[in-house]
């Protein structure tokens, strides 16, 4: 490991501050921590780089990384700053945290909240105290950027290299001070494909009865979520996005979906939902929709919207629109609707399935056994391409327009003009005229 983490300071352009500011600075111990290292020891890309420096007074070390660059300073007490180096600005590149050791305890009368502690920051403090605060021992690591080597006073490790996940210290007290880390454990197990140690999974579970726990906010007097909707909502996305299937185990499992979403708990336990749907789902709408399938499509957007499931940045790939989710719930929901595909007309079909939401639907029929009508219906898809002289969907043009209707049949614009349009269509994709017959059709 300590090669590994070697190496990274020299193919890294990002993190060659580091070698100068020990050198400025040979009272300083820097440590890199937390999920950067666990990623060296996994041999995994990480794009995220935390520093703990100790030994430097915190004005000495804005004077020093100003120069070098923008600091940011995210909390007096916490002495956590964000440094983008000049040649690396954000938003292009991410900020490196730079954080003083700190010691933190829940606050009093904490309910579980991850802002309810009292951080306070002390150059002075080890690398072994500043450690012991964190959720998990895989977390739980450092790295001594000057001796080059591992700081790992919890046995993180041997944990890694065993695929477990364990807390750090009294799982009930992790879990206790931070309800939202039961929810980062199956987020963290469903990503990297690994097992909870059994008394933090007993903790986890116990704890998870509570996660709809509400207290009076200090703030504004009002009534408000111990654990944030917004971080719920992230937990369970990116869970189920890396890896659909054992995040929908464990989230079952855990007593998560029964607290949050009964509804699809009740699904899983009756067995209507199968693992192998779960693992040939292709997109997260899609997955939701599948977990959905059973819930009236009102009741869905309903418990989408109280959770803020579209409360998530635009640019992560984890991010939904409820109103996709509700769709494919319905349409799954009438899907005995489509058995009278024949009698549909030719532009009804193009519009219900020549779009992103239709193929999801299609993907969804084929996971869940409908093979032989996906079929049919990707050979009669396939068709309308022949008929119009493409090769994809996505290229088809109607070839007819409303003013060619007015102008050609001398009618004046109204809802005929639409009716002859999709007439104009239909036999645009069942018999592949082109415009001049198409119109010529219609006259007569």
């Amino acid at each position: 490991m300590e090669k590994n983490a070697s190496s990274i300071f020299e193919r890294e352009p990002i993190l060659s501050f580091c070698q100068a500011f020990l050198k400025e600075h040979p009272q300083a111990k820097l440590f890199l921590v937390g999920g950067a290292v666990r990623d060296l020891i996994l041999k995994r890309k990480g794009k995220d780089y935390d520093f703990v420096i100790c030994g430097v007074d915190p004005e000495k070390i804005q004077t020093w990384f100003s120069k070098r660059g923008s600091m940011g300073l995210v909390g007096r007490s916490f002495g956590v700053f964000k440094f983008s180096p000049k040649e690396f600005p954000a938003p292009h590149f991410e900020p490196i945290d730079l954080a003083l050791p700190r010691r933190e305890h829940a606050q009093e009368g904490s309910q579980g909240g991850y802002r309810d502690f009292d951080i306070q920051s002390d150059p002075s403090l080890s690398i072994e105290e500043d450690l012991s605060r964190r959720d998990f021992t895989m977390n739980a690591l450092a790295y001594d950027v000057h001796k080059r080597e591992l700081v790992d006073p919890f046995g993180g490790q041997e944990d890694l290299e065993h695929k477990i996940i364990r807390a750090v210290g009294d799982p009930k007290d992790r879990f206790g001070e931070d309800m939202s880390r039961t929810l980062r454990a199956l987020r963290q197990a469903a990503q990297l494909g690994f097992t909870i140690e059994p008394n933090t999974w007993s903790a986890l579970c116990e704890t998870m009865t509570r996660i709809h726990a509400t207290r009076t906010s200090r703030e504004t007097g009002e009534e408000e979520f111990v654990v944030a909707r917004e971080v719920i909502a992230k937990e369970i996305l990116k869970a189920l996005f890396s890896n659909p299937a054992l995040a929908t185990d464990l989230l079952f499992r855990s007593g998560a979906f029964a607290k949050l979403f009964p509804e699809i708990h009740q699904t899983i336990a009756q067995g209507e939902i199968s693992e192998e749907w779960l693992q040939q789902t292709k997109d997260l709408p899609s997955l939701l929709a599948l977990l959905f399938y059973k819930v009236p499509p009102k009741r869905v957007s309903k418990l989408l919207q109280d959770m803020k499931m579209e409360s998530l940045d635009r640019e992560v790939p984890y991010r939904i629109e409820i109103r996709s989710v509700v769709d494919l719930v319905e349409r799954l929901q009438n899907v005995a609707e489509l058995d009278s595909l024949s009698s549909w007309p030719a532009h009804r079909v193009f519009q219900y399935f020549a779009n992103p939401q239709g193929e999801r639907f299609l993907n969804l029929l084929e996971v869940m056994g409908q093979t032989e009508y996906v079929k049919r219906m990707r050979e009669l898809l396939f068709s309308f391409c022949r008929s119009c002289g493409v090769e994809h969907l996505s290229q088809v043009r109607a070839s007819v327009t409303g003013n060619d209707i007015i102008q050609t049949l001398g009618i004046k614009p109204g809802p005929k003009v639409g009716e002859f349009l999709r007439q104009a269509f239909d036999l645009q994709l069942t018999e592949g005229l082109d415009r001049e017959k198409i119109l010529e059709r219609l006259q007569k």
